[in-house]
């Protein structure tokens, strides 16, 4: 480990730099957001897109836009993908298909979507992400002086393998405790496990790195279900879980006699491993804290909660956008060198609103600077990206929690609440009302009863209502179909319940790959008491003062408004 140090400490003194590029950006920051959105604006001058809007081969003003959502603009993206590099980008921008990586996603509808990440959007995202490390290196300088255990996916289709491996620089990678290879393995369990048995006797771990806090449970369950077999396989060379050799990670059959003495006497002792026992010199985790994820992080107190946390901050396939200053909290400033900020209070109704998505003018005369957010507020955010997304909305919910830099204090400090009423999103799905809709019509509309036996499609038209929810109690969490049906048997709704659970999987890439890996478990069902609907009705009616009957649409998606379906069912 004494190499390490040297390493870390030139690693903090040649990117400080950087780090006060970043600072210095947050002291003036609505500078730096008018030079951000001007060169977004010429990355798209002359552009098919542009023209389309109005906007001639003069530079582009962000007033000739509306808000838009991928659906909007998955044409022109599309195009670009296949060739037309003149579909999204200007002919003097330079920048063309080959000159871009394209990072895929769960989309709003059945079709993922395919975000292009252009050279100057590639580097202020790494930019920003060198920020984030050394800020938190900056505050926790003894975690640069041990090993990083990153878990990741190193697919470069992805944001997560783009940001832990591509937008990561080569110095801080030397401190990566395991090989690449080991990353690529499946099933994602599998993986977990190898990366135990790789780190398990290096008492060297000063940092856990990952994404998502759900995977960090599983590792720490996989630890305690596993503990004699990885000590075991520690002192004779062996994998319990796998070949060595076929898994393409030789150094996993590597023996560590000392390491496996010292393990097996704390076994012995209490009959269990925990982190600590593994890695005692472990300094930082760095894991989403907010939204809908903090229920995993409870999780994790019992066995981690000694260990500072730092949030990765508001991170997602469009771009990575805030960066928290400080430990144990999702709050993070923006980073204006990234993208152009925009917000819509939430009390607008947002664009998901029916009046907002089909009149522009809505859309935009609500639209507000950060300088101009007001703490404790809630807002949907909207981006103008380097990467040609243009008053692109987020479907985030954000809250304001201040303001930082410069004489004026103009850089807010966010903080990610949930997506917007069309998604629920429990450990990073991120699935649409859309999807499911479109799941259960196809599930109504399919003839598969055998024997006589009733089908899919019969039990589901013996509902009244239905809807799907999340159930974060317990691990793995959940969807839950709350059906309100004339025929309550049990069998046949949990046959619906598998069903949907498998279309959710073909229309949505992250919930399929979440389900994949165990950290989202199946589709199960809960009945309704009779009367539940018009429940539902009367509750919306009383919250929305002017509102009448006909408008009260019946929700297909619930997130954060779970609670009154819990009361109305008969079991959860």
């Amino acid at each position: 480990m004494l190499y390490r140090r040297p390493i870390g400490s030139l690693l903090l003194a040649l990117k400080r730099p950087q780090l006060r590029a970043f600072q210095q950006a947050l002291e003036d920051f609505e500078a730096a957001q008018t030079a951000v959105l001007a060169r977004a604006m010429n990355q798209i001058r002359g552009s098919q897109f542009a023209l389309a809007h109005g906007c001639g081969r003069t530079q582009p003003k962000l007033e000739a836009f509306p808000i838009c959502d991928y659906e909007d603009l998955r044409p022109w993206i599309e195009r670009f993908a296949a060739g037309d590099a003149g579909a999204l980008f200007g002919p003097d921008s330079g920048i063309t298909p080959r000159r871009c990586q394209f990072v895929t996603t769960s989309g709003t509808t059945g079709l993922p979507k395919l975000i292009p990440v252009t050279p100057t959007s590639f580097a202020v995202q790494a930019a920003s992400w060198q920020a984030w490390g050394l800020s938190a290196f900056e505050a926790h300088r003894d975690a640069a002086f041990w090993d990083v255990l990153p878990i990741s996916s190193p697919a470069p289709r992805s944001m997560s393998g783009l940001a832990t491996w591509a937008m990561q620089s080569s110095s801080f990678k030397t401190l990566y405790a395991v090989p690449d290879q080991a990353q690529k393995i499946t099933p994602f369990e599998l993986k977990i496990k190898a990366l135990l048995r790789l780190t398990i006797g290096n008492p060297n771990i000063g940092m856990l790195m990952t994404a998502n806090p759900s995977t960090l449970l599983m590792l720490v369950q996989q630890l305690d279900a596993h503990a004699f077999d990885l000590v075991r396989d520690l002192r004779q060379g062996s994998f319990f879980a796998g070949d060595p050799a076929q898994l393409g990670v030789p150094t996993l059959g590597r023996r560590n006699a000392a390491a496996a003495k010292r393990l097996d006497r704390i076994l012995t002792q209490r009959g269990r491993l925990t982190p600590i026992d593994v890695w005692p010199h472990l300094k930082l985790i760095a894991m989403w804290l907010g939204g809908t994820l903090s229920h995993y992080s409870e999780a994790l107190r019992p066995t981690l909660g000694h260990v500072p946390w730092r949030d990765h901050g508001l991170v997602a396939s469009e771009g990575r956008f805030t960066v928290p200053l400080g430990d144990g909290s999702p709050d993070g400033v923006l980073d204006p060198r990234v993208a152009y900020y925009e917000f819509l209070p939430v009390e607008s109704g947002g664009f998901d609103s029916a009046e907002n998505r089909h009149d522009p003018i809505a859309q935009t005369s609500k639209l507000i600077r950060g300088r101009d957010l007001i703490q404790g507020q809630s807002y949907h955010l909207v981006v103008t990206t380097l990467g040609g997304l243009v008053r692109y909305d987020m479907h985030d919910i954000i809250e304001c929690r201040g303001h930082i830099g410069g004489r004026l204090g103009t850089a807010p400090i966010v903080r990610f609440l949930r997506k917007s009423s069309q998604f629920a999103n429990i450990t990073g799905e991120k699935l649409s009302a859309f999807q499911v809709a479109e799941a259960l019509t196809q599930l109504g509309n399919a003839r598969d009863g055998r024997d006589g036996r009733p089908g899919c499609d019969d039990t589901i038209k013996t509902s009244h209502f239905m809807t799907l929810a999340p159930n974060r109690d317990g691990y793995p969490p959940h969807y839950v179909l709350y059906a309100e049906s004339t025929r309550q048997v049990r069998s046949e709704w949990e046959s619906v319940a598998r069903a949907l659970d498998e279309r959710l999987s073909s229309l949505n890439c992250e919930y399929q790959d979440k389900r994949a890996s165990g950290r989202l478990g199946t589709v199960t069902v809960a009945f309704l008491r009779p009367g539940s609907l018009e429940q539902l009705r009367t509750r919306h009616l009383d919250r929305a003062p002017g509102a009448t009957a006909e408008q009260f649409k019946q929700p297909v998606l619930w997130d954060d408004l779970t609670s009154p379906l819990r009361d109305m069912a008969f079991e959860v």
